[in-house]
Protein backbone atom coordinates (compact mmCIF):
# COMPACT_ATOMS: atom_id res chain seq x y z
CA UNK A 1 0.00 0.00 0.00
CA UNK A 2 1.19 3.45 -0.84
CA UNK A 3 1.64 6.07 1.86
CA UNK A 4 0.36 9.37 0.52
CA UNK A 5 1.41 12.86 1.46
CA UNK A 6 -0.93 15.36 3.06
CA UNK A 7 -2.38 17.14 0.05
CA UNK A 8 -4.03 20.46 -0.57
CA UNK A 9 -6.72 18.70 -2.60
CA UNK A 10 -8.86 15.62 -2.22
CA UNK A 11 -9.22 12.76 -4.67
CA UNK A 12 -11.99 10.19 -4.35
CA UNK A 13 -11.72 7.72 -7.21
CA UNK A 14 -14.38 5.11 -6.72
CA UNK A 15 -15.39 3.40 -9.95
CA UNK A 16 -12.80 1.50 -11.96
CA UNK A 17 -13.64 -1.09 -14.56
CA UNK A 18 -12.06 -2.95 -17.44
CA UNK A 19 -13.31 -3.82 -20.89
CA UNK A 20 -11.54 -5.75 -23.59
CA UNK A 21 -10.20 -3.70 -26.44
CA UNK A 22 -11.75 -4.76 -29.75
CA UNK A 23 -8.42 -5.41 -31.46
CA UNK A 24 -6.90 -7.83 -28.94
CA UNK A 25 -8.21 -10.03 -26.14
CA UNK A 26 -5.22 -9.14 -23.98
CA UNK A 27 -5.74 -5.37 -24.16
CA UNK A 28 -7.75 -3.82 -21.31
CA UNK A 29 -9.08 -0.32 -20.93
CA UNK A 30 -8.91 1.31 -17.51
CA UNK A 31 -11.43 4.11 -16.87
CA UNK A 32 -12.29 6.20 -13.82
CA UNK A 33 -14.30 9.15 -12.56
CA UNK A 34 -12.53 12.50 -13.06
CA UNK A 35 -11.06 14.46 -10.19
CA UNK A 36 -12.79 17.85 -9.91
CA UNK A 37 -10.12 19.91 -8.15
CA UNK A 38 -9.22 23.11 -10.06
CA UNK A 39 -5.44 22.57 -9.71
CA UNK A 40 -5.47 19.07 -11.21
CA UNK A 41 -2.56 18.47 -13.59
CA UNK A 42 -3.17 14.83 -14.47
CA UNK A 43 -3.06 11.22 -13.31
CA UNK A 44 -0.58 8.44 -12.62
CA UNK A 45 -1.58 4.87 -13.41
CA UNK A 46 -0.08 1.94 -11.47
CA UNK A 47 0.03 -1.76 -12.38
CA UNK A 48 1.43 -4.85 -10.65
CA UNK A 49 1.01 -8.61 -10.52
CA UNK A 50 0.45 -8.57 -6.74
CA UNK A 51 -2.11 -6.65 -4.74
CA UNK A 52 -0.80 -3.22 -3.62
CA UNK A 53 2.66 -3.97 -5.05
CA UNK A 54 2.86 -1.80 -8.14
CA UNK A 55 5.59 -0.91 -10.59
CA UNK A 56 6.66 2.64 -11.46
CA UNK A 57 3.89 5.15 -12.17
CA UNK A 58 2.79 5.89 -15.72
CA UNK A 59 2.06 9.61 -16.10
CA UNK A 60 -0.79 10.04 -18.57
CA UNK A 61 -1.81 13.69 -18.29
CA UNK A 62 -5.35 14.92 -17.75
CA UNK A 63 -7.36 12.06 -19.23
CA UNK A 64 -9.64 9.56 -17.47
CA UNK A 65 -8.72 6.38 -19.30
CA UNK A 66 -5.65 4.35 -20.17
CA UNK A 67 -5.28 1.33 -22.44
CA UNK A 68 -3.03 -1.48 -21.19
CA UNK A 69 -1.88 -3.48 -24.21
CA UNK A 70 -0.36 -6.95 -24.55
CA UNK A 71 -1.16 -8.26 -21.07
CA UNK A 72 0.23 -11.75 -20.55
CA UNK A 73 -2.14 -14.72 -20.66
CA UNK A 74 -2.62 -16.62 -17.41
CA UNK A 75 -1.64 -13.69 -15.17
CA UNK A 76 -3.64 -11.49 -12.82
CA UNK A 77 -2.96 -7.76 -12.93
CA UNK A 78 -3.82 -5.23 -10.21
CA UNK A 79 -4.39 -1.55 -10.98
CA UNK A 80 -4.80 1.77 -9.18
CA UNK A 81 -4.75 5.45 -10.12
CA UNK A 82 -3.59 8.63 -8.36
CA UNK A 83 -4.21 12.32 -9.08
CA UNK A 84 -1.38 14.87 -9.35
CA UNK A 85 -1.76 18.62 -8.87
CA UNK A 86 0.11 21.39 -10.69
CA UNK A 87 2.90 21.60 -8.09
CA UNK A 88 3.53 17.84 -8.10
CA UNK A 89 1.57 16.70 -5.04
CA UNK A 90 0.16 13.20 -5.52
CA UNK A 91 -2.97 11.77 -3.94
CA UNK A 92 -3.23 8.35 -2.33
CA UNK A 93 -4.11 5.33 -4.43
CA UNK A 94 -7.65 4.88 -5.66
CA UNK A 95 -9.52 1.71 -4.83
CA UNK A 96 -7.78 -1.25 -6.44
CA UNK A 97 -9.22 -3.42 -9.18
CA UNK A 98 -7.84 -6.41 -11.02
CA UNK A 99 -8.18 -8.57 -14.11
CA UNK A 100 -7.11 -12.14 -14.84
CA UNK A 101 -6.15 -12.78 -18.45
CA UNK A 102 -7.27 -16.28 -19.53
CA UNK A 103 -4.97 -18.82 -21.12
CA UNK A 104 -5.25 -18.97 -24.93
CA UNK A 105 -6.82 -22.45 -24.91
CA UNK A 106 -9.42 -21.61 -22.25
CA UNK A 107 -13.06 -21.06 -23.14
CA UNK A 108 -14.27 -17.54 -22.52
CA UNK A 109 -17.88 -16.75 -23.36
CA UNK A 110 -17.51 -13.03 -22.66
CA UNK A 111 -14.37 -10.85 -22.71
CA UNK A 112 -12.59 -10.72 -19.34
CA UNK A 113 -13.81 -7.85 -17.22
CA UNK A 114 -12.35 -6.92 -13.85
CA UNK A 115 -14.74 -5.39 -11.36
CA UNK A 116 -14.77 -4.36 -7.74
CA UNK A 117 -17.43 -6.00 -5.59
CA UNK A 118 -17.85 -2.79 -3.64
CA UNK A 119 -17.36 0.90 -4.26
CA UNK A 120 -16.29 2.10 -0.83
CA UNK A 121 -16.16 5.80 0.00
CA UNK A 122 -14.23 6.77 3.13
CA UNK A 123 -14.37 10.00 5.14
CA UNK A 124 -12.44 10.68 8.35
CA UNK A 125 -11.84 13.26 11.09
CA UNK A 126 -8.90 13.73 13.45
CA UNK A 127 -9.37 15.04 16.98
CA UNK A 128 -7.67 15.17 20.39
CA UNK A 129 -9.01 14.71 23.92
CA UNK A 130 -6.63 15.65 26.75
CA UNK A 131 -3.59 14.93 24.60
CA UNK A 132 -4.84 11.59 23.26
CA UNK A 133 -5.28 11.35 19.50
CA UNK A 134 -8.26 9.73 17.77
CA UNK A 135 -9.31 9.03 14.19
CA UNK A 136 -13.03 8.84 13.49
CA UNK A 137 -13.68 6.88 10.27
CA UNK A 138 -16.97 6.56 8.40
CA UNK A 139 -17.65 4.82 5.10
CA UNK A 140 -20.32 3.79 2.62
CA UNK A 141 -20.45 0.95 0.11
CA UNK A 142 -18.87 -2.08 1.81
CA UNK A 143 -21.12 -5.13 1.55
CA UNK A 144 -19.27 -7.59 3.80
CA UNK A 145 -20.08 -8.36 7.45
CA UNK A 146 -16.65 -7.16 8.58
CA UNK A 147 -14.09 -4.73 7.16
CA UNK A 148 -10.33 -4.24 7.46
CA UNK A 149 -8.90 -0.88 8.49
CA UNK A 150 -5.36 0.07 7.44
CA UNK A 151 -3.25 2.78 9.07
CA UNK A 152 -0.12 3.73 7.13
CA UNK A 153 -0.36 0.47 5.21
CA UNK A 154 -0.59 -1.73 8.32
CA UNK A 155 -3.71 -3.64 9.31
CA UNK A 156 -5.37 -2.35 12.46
CA UNK A 157 -5.96 -5.38 14.69
CA UNK A 158 -9.30 -5.49 16.46
CA UNK A 159 -9.97 -9.02 17.70
CA UNK A 160 -12.28 -11.01 15.43
CA UNK A 161 -12.70 -8.09 13.06
CA UNK A 162 -14.27 -4.67 12.71
CA UNK A 163 -18.04 -4.81 12.07
CA UNK A 164 -19.22 -3.16 8.90
CA UNK A 165 -21.52 -0.68 10.64
CA UNK A 166 -20.22 2.36 8.72
CA UNK A 167 -18.19 3.90 11.53
CA UNK A 168 -15.03 3.13 13.49
CA UNK A 169 -13.13 5.10 16.15
CA UNK A 170 -9.39 4.38 16.18
CA UNK A 171 -7.49 5.44 19.27
CA UNK A 172 -6.38 6.66 21.63
CA UNK A 173 -2.73 6.82 20.55
CA UNK A 174 0.14 9.19 21.35
CA UNK A 175 1.77 9.80 17.97
CA UNK A 176 0.90 13.14 16.46
CA UNK A 177 2.42 12.36 13.07
CA UNK A 178 0.14 12.36 10.00
CA UNK A 179 -1.42 8.96 9.32
CA UNK A 180 -3.10 7.55 6.21
CA UNK A 181 -6.26 5.45 6.60
CA UNK A 182 -8.05 3.11 4.22
CA UNK A 183 -11.02 0.74 4.63
CA UNK A 184 -11.23 -2.57 2.71
CA UNK A 185 -13.71 -5.39 2.39
CA UNK A 186 -12.34 -7.93 4.88
CA UNK A 187 -9.66 -10.22 3.45
CA UNK A 188 -9.75 -8.64 -0.01
CA UNK A 189 -8.09 -5.88 -2.02
CA UNK A 190 -11.42 -4.08 -2.55
CA UNK A 191 -10.65 -0.82 -0.78
CA UNK A 192 -11.78 2.74 -0.32
CA UNK A 193 -9.92 5.92 -1.14
CA UNK A 194 -7.08 6.83 1.22
CA UNK A 195 -7.35 9.76 3.64
CA UNK A 196 -4.39 11.35 5.45
CA UNK A 197 -5.14 12.87 8.87
CA UNK A 198 -3.04 15.26 10.94
CA UNK A 199 -3.36 16.12 14.63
Amino acid sequence: MKTSKHLGFSFLLIFIFFASHPSAANDSLLQWQPNTEPDLKGYNVYCGTQSRAYGPPISIGNTTEYLYANLQSGKTYFFAVTAVDKVGNESGYSSETYITIPEPDSTVVEPPIATSDDDITLSADAFKIKGDKFANLSWLGASSEYIDVYRNGSLVSDGAGIPNDGEYLHGPFNSGKPATYQVCTKGTSVCSNEITLSW
